[in-house]
């Protein structure tokens, strides 16, 4: 058994073995009586992460271990096409469900004029060849241009 002193301020670790902050909340069904999930201060100037307790994978000793990355920790990453031009930073990611992703993109503003001025693009998960620090598409990659 394990009690809420086991939870709070321990480290969440997301599924790539990422520090994502410290667990700061529980949420809990006052009327199941369970936990719904977890808030994560990810420190300074940053908004805290929720996370739903089916992305929580283990309660360790020191740390939270989550089964998923939280779509957050993605906002803000460069985009980078395929020859390596920086294309713009994500401002918003969004899930279908079933569960494919969608990275929206504000471009800069020399991608801008490229593309008629359109400030925003949508990039689905099928068209990025890496994932990590940063975003790198791929060869081909299937854009959809918003107005």
């Amino acid at each position: 058994m394990i009690t809420s002193d086991d939870i709070l301020g321990k480290e969440a670790i997301d599924s790539e073995g990422d520090f994502l902050g410290i667990v700061m909340k529980l949420h809990l069904d006052p009327i199941q009586k369970t936990i719904l999930g977890i808030s994560i201060d990810p420190g300074l100037w940053r908004p805290d992460l929720y996370i739903g307790i089916d992305f929580v994978k283990q309660f360790g000793v020191d740390a939270i271990f989550l089964s998923a990355i939280p779509n957050s920790k993605y906002k803000s990453l460069t985009v980078f096409t395929y020859e390596g031009n920086n294309l713009g930073k994500i401002i918003q990611v969004n899930e279908s469900n079933s569960n494919k992703r969608e990275f929206v993109v504000q471009m800069k503003l020399n991608w801008m004029k490229f593309y008629q001025k359109r400030k925003c693009i949508k990039i689905p998960e099928s068209s990025i060849q890496e994932l990590g620090h940063s975003i790198v598409l791929k060869k081909n990659a299937s854009l959809e241009y918003m107005e």
